[in-house]
């Protein structure tokens, strides 16, 4: 069996940095912005630059918001579908753009589940205060809040991770 070159392969992350860095290569000197160092390498190098990708991405990022402001400047160098680097910034923009709203949108469920595994726990503590249970307490953090409290002569802690929120079915 012959040998191969398998892990040679760029990843997705070495692809990506690549294709930000070739945008970012046609779209700042059109917007009068300065390439970062290493971009103009990385467009064109087959593993691009992923250290970089992030930092790249957010820059990419804010110039096509900026770009998009400016319907003039976005028609001529964003929406026009016969250059082919607008056609493909276009593209990864509209992507970039649902990836985030997609993000968005599981961040902001992520902390309403938060909120009420922690309004939950604030409720049983308030419980607990009313019957007169002993040693009820609650600590909230950043991660997490833990509610405790003695019960038949034991310490019974409970956890805002630990509450699982389901729909009324």
């Amino acid at each position: 069996m012959p040998c191969r070159s398998d892990h040679m392969e760029a990843n997705g992350r070495e692809i990506e940095s690549r294709v930000v860095a070739k945008h970012l290569v046609y779209i700042l000197p059109i917007m009068g912005k300065e390439l970062p160092a290493g971009v103009k390498k990385a467009s064109t190098e087959y593993y691009g630059n992923p250290q970089k990708l992030d930092e790249w991405t957010a820059l990419l990022c804010a110039t096509c918001k900026e770009l998009e402001a400016d319907e003039a400047l976005a028609d001529e160098y964003l929406w026009d579908g016969r250059m082919k680097n607008a056609r493909e910034l276009a593209g990864w923009w509209e992507n970039h753009k649902e990836f985030d709203r997609k993000r968005e949108a599981e961040e902001a469920a992520e902390a309403e589940e938060e909120n009420l595994q922690s309004t939950a726990l604030d409720t049983i503590y308030q419980a607990l205060e009313k019957a007169g249970v002993e040693g009820a307490s609650i600590d909230s953090d950043n991660d997490s809040a833990h509610l405790s409290f003695n019960l038949g002569g034991k310490v019974i802690i409970l956890s805002s991770r630990d509450v699982e929120v389901t729909n009324d079915e």
